[in-house]
């Protein structure tokens, strides 16, 4: 039907007719707002996610924690299990033992198992290892996140700093001989 039929059909329908087709155009407006206003929903959930995952969380949160435990070991200088934290390009090669950095999947993440002191059976063990301090339940939160929101390492980010070996302790003075 022609629009020019149609306006034709409206005009010639009773009130009441053209009254349930003004409805009926009504009642399809509305119905596809809640659609509409869904979609927009999920584009702003999407976007805040966005927003969780700046590269800045990686600088300003996770960069401190790998300075703090990792990059002493796990440098160009160490590679501890072939492992550079300290930089982009070697967190997302890994080392010795493959990947360690999943983006987006925490289960397959293989540097949270380890600080989390659920190392794999056959795999490194946990880390950091031996008398060196564990990563707090806060601090691991925070890499567990920054895995679930994709990893994001901005291009421009400064290599992690690698702290100073620990003090050696002075060594005792030697003792007088004894007098005689």
């Amino acid at each position: 039907m022609k629009n020019s039929e149609m306006g034709t059909k409206l005009a010639a329908q009773p009130e009441q007719g053209r009254s349930a087709v003004k409805q009926g155009l009504w009642t399809a407006v509305l119905a596809a707002v809640p659609v509409g206003m869904m979609v927009m929903c999920i584009a702003t959930s999407m976007n805040l996610k966005t927003v969780a995952a700046a590269p800045d969380d990686y600088v300003t949160k996770v960069q401190p924690i790998i300075s703090a435990h990792c990059a002493g070991c796990h440098n160009p200088v160490r590679l501890r299990g072939g492992l550079d934290l300290t930089t982009k390009d070697g967190i997302m090669k890994g080392g010795e033992d493959g990947v360690v950095i999943v983006p987006g999947d925490v289960d397959k993440t293989l540097l949270l198992k380890l600080i989390k002191h659920q190392p794999p059976a056959g795999g490194p063990g946990a880390m950091p290892p031996g008398n060196r301090p564990a990563l707090s339940a806060d601090e691991i939160a925070v890499i567990e996140q920054w895995v679930k929101d994709g990893a994001v390492i901005p291009a421009d980010a400064a290599p992690t700093a690698v702290p100073p070996p620990p003090a050696r302790p002075a060594a005792a003075p030697a003792a007088a001989p004894p007098a005689n």
